[in-house]
């Protein structure tokens, strides 16, 4: 809802990537990837920007879309035939 200042979201980002850079892993032995869904464009930008100038491996970790996106994106899996 874009309540979370740019800055507290990019250490938090940060405190993830530097997790994964010292070997930590998740459940299961692999280090989960992150989707973050930002309620409008210019919000999407300027996180994506954030994520962009984080070390490796943010860019492989966290991703940011649109939330209408990720609603779109489930509500299509869940009525796919299958």
């Amino acid at each position: 809802m874009a309540t979370e200042a740019v800055p507290t979201l990019r250490g938090k980002f940060l405190a993830y990537t530097d997790f994964a850079n010292r070997g930590q892993l998740g459940p299961s032995g692999v280090v989960p990837r992150v989707l973050v869904t930002m309620p409008s464009e210019y919000r999407q930008q300027v996180m994506s920007r954030v994520v962009g100038g984080l070390p490796s491996p943010a860019d492989q970790l966290v991703f940011v879309i649109l939330h209408e996106a990720a609603v779109d994106t489930v509500t299509t899996a869940l009525h796919a035939p299958g």
